[in-house]
Formats: structure tokens, C-alpha cells, sequence
């Protein structure tokens, strides 16, 4: 079986400075053969900004084009981590998996990546590589079959295409003029009211949303993809019992598709059902072991309900996978701290402050847990870090290093902090209360 990719770059989500204008330049190579000039843009534009999501996609896709699998995942992974959003980052990780032999990973990411476009023709192709090379090959049939259902229809699939991209460009007027087009070519053609009600979602429209959904299940009465967006909507509107009884029906229909637990999972934890919440993320686990983020949100859960030595298992193996993700590293020390294991929880935090040196949330977090050993100065110099990186809750730093400092016997500094913490919030309710006024 052939794996086939395309290289294409995702639309650029930050205009107007030099990191985008490197990346631009990047796009521009590339669409004119410059590989390895489109390259040294994309390096630049990560140089300039180590948060450039797209730009850390752009390069992996670059280095899967030359067929450097293994620094390609590096880049996609990287990309993730800053926005998993990112939903083509999953699916050329997902390819690059596959060329790597490591097909349970790719199975992963190319069911993340479907569960973000779910008519995502080629991560549905590669999916079904990945499965018969794994030996299951009623997953593959499937997959197959799937594909014959999406080559339906060309000319509103072209559309609905064009209208995907607007929509990840943020263009929402234009997308659903390409999703109305779609629709005027095909009227049974689903995807067109499923993106087309994407697109009322994120506008707010809600009804306009639901009414999508409701032609998607005209169409077919036990479309797992309708009613899981029909959950969505209703989730948004916060119309919980609604949401529910889509998810449910998604779940029946859909019964071996991890993003259908993992939807009413998010529905019953905001009901506040944790038990069936984590039994909706085991059943997704169970279908897909990899997926770093049902792991992530059930581990949240076990630390909610108390299950704190569950949650410290999840999250290791997390971090087994990925030693480099600070924000995964921190959560682990929360569960420590927590547990009174100080030393650990230290540990993570050197760790992910060495990753994430601007985390004030670290520094607090670092400087609680020295407060707790009696490391009064090594708490004063870690909120003082805090201070610096968050202005905005200045006075909650302040408060905290003036407890540290009592216990030094510092008084006067400490009746300083106090005092600026004092008038910093009287400053904010003063502004609040002159807001309301002008309003």
C-alpha cells in the first residue's frame, strides 16, 4: 500500500510582524520549488518567535517532504504543543508515523486529525495503511469504504474544501458562501451543512447551527457526525440536557470512535458527573491508547475527585512520552504538592521552568512548595519572579512574598508588600467602579 502526501501550508494566523512575514516568504518558496530557501524562512520565523505554531507545521512539513521523518514529528509535536488545534499537524505526524513504522502512533494522530475534518480524505487513506499494516484489516475495509463515500460528489466537495479553508483563515463570510455554493451543487451532500454549521457555531448562530445538524440527520437518521455536532452546539449554548442526548446517540451510532467518549465525557464533567466522565475516557483510551489529551483531561478529573494516585499515573506516562512538555510537568507537581511529596513536585517544577522560563503559574507554584519546607527565601525570591512575569495579579504575589518575608522576620518589607498590595487593589476597584460609571 502507498502512504501518498501533499505538501500544503496551513493559513497564517499572524499578520503584520517579522516572523510572519519570514513565514510568508517561506510559503512563497515553496510554491516555487525553493525547498531548502522556504527552509531557512521557516527557521528564521521560529527564531523570531518560539511560539509560532505554524511556522514549527510549515518546517515539519518541509522535512517530510525530504523524508526526514524523525525530525518532521519533532516539528509537528512541537507545533501541537503550542496550539492542538492544529489539526494538520496531527495528520502529517500521523503520515510520518507511518513512514516510521510506528503505526499504533499514527493511528493516533491520523483519528485525531479525522476527528477535527471529518471528511479529511487523505488522513482516512493513510488510516487505513496504518491499520493493515497493524493486521486490522476490518478497521482498513472501513476506512475504504469511507473514502468511496467522500469521492462522491466532486464539485461540492471541491467547494466544501474551499470553504474549509476560509474557515481556518477565519474568514467566516466568505466560508459559508463556499459551503451555500457547495450546497446549491449537492444538496445531499453533508459535509457542506456540516462545516456550514461549524461556521454558524463559532459565529454564534446557534439556531442557524442546529438547523444544519438536523438536515445532516434528515439525510440519515443515524449519522454519529451529526449528532456529535449537534452535541457541540448545544453544549455551547449550554443547553446540557440536549447536549447529552446528542452525545448519547453518537456514542450508539458511533461506538468505535474515541472523539464520540471523549464528547460526552466533556459534557458529563461539566454536569458534574466525574464517574461517567472517566468511564468515557477510559472507553476512549481503550480504542485509542495515544491520545495525549483523553489521558490529560481524565487525569484532570482523578484530581478533581480525589484520585490523586490515578491522576500521578496518567500524567507520568504523559510525560513518559514527552519529556519536553512543561505545562504537562507542572501538572504533575500540582498532584505532588498535593500529596505533600515536595521533593518531586520541585523536581517537575525545575524541570519545567527550565523549558518555560516566563511561567509565572510555575514560580507560584515552585514558591509554595518551598513556603510549605520552610525555604522562606527561596519562596520570596520565587513569588518575586512571579511579580515580574504577571503585573496583572500583582497584589496576589505581593500578599504571598510578605507572608514569606514575616517568617524571615523582614517586618518592614513585608508591611511594604502589604501596603502596595493595599493600594494596588483599591487602584482596581476604583477603575472598575468608573467603567460601570461610564457604561
Amino acid at each position: 500500500l502507498v502512504l501518498s502526501c501533499i505538501l500544503i501550508a496551513s493559513p497564517c494566523c499572524a499578520k503584520g510582524s517579522r516572523a510572519a512575514d519570514e513565514r510568508e516568504a517561506g510559503l512563497f518558496a515553496v510554491q516555487h520549488g525553493g525547498i531548502q530557501e522556504a527552509m531557512q524562512h521557516f527557521h528564521k520565523a521560529i527564531e523570531l518567535n518560539p511560539k509560532y505554531a505554524e511556522a514549527y507545521a510549515d518546517r515539519g512539513s518541509l522535512h517530510m517532504h525530504l523524508k526526514q521523518y524523525e525530525k518532521a514529528v519533532d516539528d509537528f509535536s512541537k507545533a501541537i504543543s503550542l496550539d492542538p488545534n492544529c489539526y494538520r499537524a496531527y495528520e502529517f505526524r500521523g503520515f510520518s508515523y507511518c513512514m516510521l513504522a510506528k503505526y499504533p502512533k499514527a493511528v493516533a494522530d491520523l483519528t485525531s486529525a479525522i476527528s477535527f475534518a471529518p471528511d479529511n480524505a487523505q488522513a482516512y487513506a493513510n488510516r487505513a495503511a496504518a491499520y493493515e499494516n497493524m493486521g486490522k484489516k476490518e478497521l482498513a475495509q472501513k476506512d475504504r469504504r469511507k473514502l468511496e463515500e467522500l469521492g462522491t460528489n466532486p464539485q461540492a466537495r471541491r467547494l466544501c474544501g474551499q470553504g474549509r479553508f476560509r474557515l481556518h483563515r477565519g474568514e467566516m463570510q466568505n466560508a459559508l458562501k463556499y459551503f451555500e455554493r457547495a450546497i446549491q451543487a449537492h444538496k445531499d451532500y453533508k459535509w457542506s451543512y456540516y462545516w456550514r454549521a461549524k461556521t454558524y457555531m463559532k459565529l454564534g448562530r446557534y439556531s442557524e447551527a442546529l438547523a444544519d445538524c438536523n438536515r445532516i440527520l434528515e439525510l440519515n437518521a443515524q449519522d454519529a457526525d451529526g449528532y456529535g455536532l449537534k452535541a457541540s452546539v448545544n453544549f455551547e449554548k449550554e443547553n446540557f440536557k440536549e447536549a447529552l442526548d446528542s452525545a448519547n446517540k453518537a456514542v450508539q451510532f458511533a461506538s468505535h470512535n474515541p472523539a464520540a467518549y471523549e464528547l460526552r465525557a466533556r459534557i458529563f464533567r461539566t454536569l458534574g458527573q466525574y464517574d461517567k466522565a472517566i468511564a468515557d475516557y477510559t472507553s476512549s483510551l481503550a480504542l485509542n491508547p495515544s491520545n495525549a489529551e483523553a489521558r490529560l483531561q481524565r487525569a484532570k478529573v482523578h484530581t478533581r475527585t480525589g484520585q490523586d494516585a490515578l491522576a500521578l499515573s496518567d500524567l507520568t506516562r504523559l510525560i513518559d512520552d514527552d519529556q519536553k512538555d512543561a505545562g504537562l510537568l507542572i501538572e504533575r507537581a500540582a498532584v505532588y504538592a498535593k500529596l505533600g511529596k515536595h521533593a518531586q513536585s520541585i523536581r517537575d517544577l525545575n524541570r519545567a521552568i527550565a523549558l518555560r522560563p516566563q511561567d509565572e503559574y510555575a514560580f507560584l507554584l515552585r514558591g509554595d512548595t518551598q513556603f510549605e519546607l520552610g525555604h522562606f527565601n527561596e519562596a520570596a525570591s520565587d513569588y518575586t519572579t512571579a511579580i515580574t512575569l504577571d503585573k496583572n495579579n500583582e497584589s496576589f504575589y505581593l500578599r504571598k512574598r510578605a507572608h514569606a518575608l514575616k517568617k524571615l522576620g523582614n517586618d518592614l518589607q513585608a508591611q511594604s508588600d502589604i501596603t502596595r498590595a493595599d493600594e494596588l487593589e483599591r487602584r482596581s476597584t476604583r477603575g472598575r467602579r468608573s467603567s460601570k460609571t461610564r457604561r
